[in-house]
C-alpha cells in the first residue's frame, strides 16, 4: 500500500521590468519639479481666414500645449507665478479689460476664476 500527500503550488517571482528602476527615478525627478512646470493646458482655436479676393474662407483648428507657467504668463500676463502655489484666491488685473479679477490654483491644478 502507498500513500502518499501531494502539495502543488504554483511559486512565481515578480521580476521589474526592464527600465523599472529608470522610470521610478524620471518619475520622482518629475516630482520634484514646481507644479507650475510640470502641469499643462492644452489650448484650441478655432480660426476662421477670409480670403477677399476669391471670396473663400478656410477654417483652421489649431491646438497649442503650454506649461502652467506659460500659460500664466500668456492669458494673464503674470511674469512670476509662483504667488498661486499657496492655494489661496488673489487679485489681478485683467489684461483684457483691466478690471480685477480673482484667480486660485486648485488642489488638482487647475486655474479658477472665482466670481465676484
Amino acid at each position: 500500500m502507498c500513500s502518499g500527500l501531494f502539495f502543488i503550488q504554483n511559486s512565481q517571482a515578480q521580476i521589474p521590468p526592464p527600465g523599472a528602476e529608470r522610470e521610478r527615478q524620471l518619475y520622482e525627478e518629475q516630482m520634484k519639479q514646481s507644479v507650475l512646470d510640470r502641469d499643462s493646458i492644452t489650448v484650441t482655436d478655432t480660426t476662421v481666414i477670409f480670403d477677399p479676393n476669391t471670396y473663400e474662407q478656410e477654417v483652421k483648428i489649431i491646438t497649442s500645449r503650454y506649461s502652467l507657467r506659460d500659460y500664466l504668463r500668456v492669458v494673464y500676463g503674470i511674469d512670476d507665478a509662483e504667488f498661486l502655489l499657496d492655494r489661496q484666491p488673489h487679485i489681478i488685473i485683467d489684461p483684457r479689460t483691466y478690471e480685477d479679477i480673482t484667480i486660485r490654483l486648485t488642489p488638482d491644478g487647475r486655474i479658477e476664476r472665482v466670481p465676484k
